[in-house]
């Protein structure tokens, strides 16, 4: 009798054991930490600073005093995938005032006014943090009627997930216009911006 007492508790004691560990290890597999989902489209604006300069084939070279502290606002799409890889696609204007201080003699006045981009963007995500790389066409337009062109762009960034729906972040830009407007005039634009974005 006591032999057959001793088996009974011992089965329920095992039973009530494995369960509970079952039980334990269920709940730690099926619900892993959450991370964050960078998949959406976003709008933002930033603050900018940056600068223009040439070396051409015609003058002695162009040179810029800087576009000192310029608005820019932005909007895109950003995809998250299966392997935290973030593909998106980007658009961004910025309106500065860009003077040129020194020029060929009796060129007139000259001031870069806007610069607009299209870019797609490919980054890693970690967690709330995610690096990326840019690249795609830049078009600017300046004091001078009709002195306005297309050239290419490339850059790199950091963006903060600060809640599940505001993003922060910091973005370098490299620009380069070859012979821009039909001119001997090869000019580059290095700018960077610090940003703040509302992700829907």
């Amino acid at each position: 009798m006591k032999n057959k007492l001793a088996i009974t508790i011992a089965f329920l004691l095992v039973t009530t054991t494995t369960g509970h560990t079952a039980d334990l290890l269920r709940g730690t597999i099926s619900s892993p930490a959450a991370s964050a989902n960078w998949t959406g489209a976003y709008v933002g604006a930033g603050v900018s600073y940056g600068a223009f300069s040439d070396t051409d084939e015609r003058f002695g070279g162009f040179e810029s005093a800087g576009s000192g502290l310029a608005g820019t606002v932005h909007a895109g799409y950003m995809h998250h995938m299966d392997n935290d890889i973030v593909v998106g696609i980007e658009a961004d204007y910025t309106q500065l005032d860009a003077p040129f201080t020194t020029l060929p003699p009796g060129f007139p006045a000259l001031d870069v006014e806007t610069v607009m981009t299209l870019r797609g963007r490919i980054g890693v995500a970690f967690d709330k943090v995610q690096p990326y790389v840019t690249a795609g066409i830049t078009h600017a337009s300046t004091s001078i009627d009709e002195l306005e062109d297309t050239g290419f762009v490339a850059g790199l960034g950091i963006d903060v997930k600060i809640t599940e729906n505001v993003l922060f972040g910091i973005q370098y830009q490299h620009h380069m216009w070859k012979e821009f407007a039909d001119d001997p005039i090869d000019v580059d634009h290095d700018v960077a911006t610090a940003r703040l974005s509302y992700q829907f």
